[in-house]
């Protein structure tokens, strides 16, 4: 599957080299970060509840990760366009894994999209851009919710059956559509 990466660090030499990982810029100079949100409950605690959510809302598409260094938190979750319809129905599906760092919110989470199915590459990196516009204009706040959201509404605007001109096209790159003159 197609990838899309960034995160407020690159990344190191667990890099697939179909990734382009795209470094956040660091947060401007300004008072300096405390370990409270920005609504005086601790960091930690607002890290906590969000997963917790995530985990009671995706049930069996969330997959809980071993945190990496300097994270407290990691996890898979799918996206699908119609969560309760059957898989069928959902024609685009995105896996987005993430790793919330131990001071975050007050960092960006490290964000990867994998295309499931569905997508063109074009639409898909639109997808990535549009993520990566989301958690910067959301900076210092719990958004991962935000942003499953972003990727679900996304995904439901283009939840198109195939076209049997694509479904066509597809067994031929997978070399069970019969002839054809490739070139």
């Amino acid at each position: 599957g197609r990838l899309a990466r960034w995160a407020n660090e690159p990344r190191g030499d667990d890099q697939d080299p179909v990734t382009r990982p795209v470094t956040m810029p660091k947060k401007k100079a300004g008072p300096p970060m405390q370990k409270q949100g920005g609504d005086g409950v601790d960091v930690a605690t607002d890290a906590n509840n969000e997963v917790v959510a995530l985990e009671s809302i995706f049930g069996d598409d969330y997959a809980l990760q071993a945190p990496k260094e300097h994270e407290r938190h990691r996890f898979v979750l799918t996206i699908k366009p119609c969560p309760a319809e059957p898989d069928s129905e959902n024609h685009v599906v995105v896996r987005m894994e993430v790793g919330l760092p131990t001071n975050y919110p007050l960092v960006a989470p490290k964000v990867e999209l994998q295309l499931i199915r569905g997508l063109t590459d074009i639409t898909f990196k639109e997808l990535a851009e549009s993520l990566r516009a989301r958690v910067m204009a959301h900076w210092g706040d719990v958004v991962v919710f935000e942003l499953t959201e972003l990727v679900r509404t996304f995904l439901e605007s283009r939840n198109d059956k195939p076209t049997e001109l694509h479904a066509e096209m597809l067994r031929r790159a997978a070399g069970t559509g019969g002839g054809g003159g490739g070139g």
